[in-house]
């Protein structure tokens, strides 16, 4: 699993358009875990303002994705309302299946339209990945059971991707989605960990990092969000939509 996402890591560093580097995501997914690259979109502050999700530029599919199936999503998502994977998402739990979704949530009628819709262009189940105000969507065209391996290669590789397109976007310009102050994907995940309790050493051994970085991680959070303590900081960032 490391020398994959080393590997990933060399891949996507080369790549400056967001999505070639979807591209170099899907070979490692569909290599390792047999899934496809759905794509990924950063949630803006306004997170059911649909008008400020925008293709391309906090908005990002994978080239084998139909436009179609984007189209129809945003159609079914102002008639039906939120779909329950991105409830789920955006309570920041951690990866799951779509499988998952529907077993603990027991959506029924019209609250299943999310599955109807990847269903019409032949995606069975799928495997969200949220991180901060991220989202990289994985589906496969059968049922999925990821052991814990695959499922952290996943979320590893994800990760990984979404700090990249991060990258990718503040060097293009692209627009974020709208409104408050502009957290890094690993800002925002500093922030994450903290809203759940976990301290400052905690949150660096979840994410992987020295406890060092991720003291500078939230001392740049807490000066793009104008706080002078953590505590305020996290309150900050769920007052704005920033975390969940």
């Amino acid at each position: 699993m490391l020398r994959a996402i080393a590997q990933l890591s060399t891949e996507i560093a080369g790549e400056t358009d967001p999505i070639s580097v979807l591209d170099v995501l899907q070979r490692t997914a569909a290599a390792k875990a047999g899934v496809q690259v759905l794509g990924a979109w950063r949630t803006p502050s306004q997170r059911c303002n649909w008008a400020a999700y925008r293709s391309n530029h906090n908005v990002f599919f994978h080239p084998d994705v139909p436009n179609e199936l984007w189209l129809e999503y945003q159609a079914l998502v102002r008639k039906h309302g939120v779909s329950v994977t991105a409830q789920r998402a955006w309570r920041n739990e951690g990866p799951f299946t779509f499988t998952e979704v529907l077993r603990t949530e027991r959506p029924s009628g019209e609250d299943r339209w999310i599955f109807d819709l990847y269903r019409r262009y032949g995606r069975r189940d799928g495997f969200y990945c949220p991180w901060g105000r991220w989202l990289m969507m994985f589906t496969a065209r059968t049922v999925l059971s990821p052991i814990a391996e695959t499922r952290a290669l996943l979320f590893a590789a994800a990760n990984m991707t979404i700090c990249r397109l991060e990258e990718v976007i503040d060097h293009r310009g692209l627009d974020r989605g709208g409104g408050g102050p502009s957290l890094s994907a690993r800002e925002l995940a500093v922030l994450v960990h903290l809203s759940r309790g976990d301290s400052l050493a905690e949150s660096a051994q979840a994410l992987a990092i020295q406890a060092g970085t991720a003291k500078k991680l939230l001392a740049r959070a807490q000066g793009k969000l104008g706080t002078r303590h953590y505590v305020h900081a996290v309150a900050e960032a769920l007052r704005l939509n920033l975390i969940s």
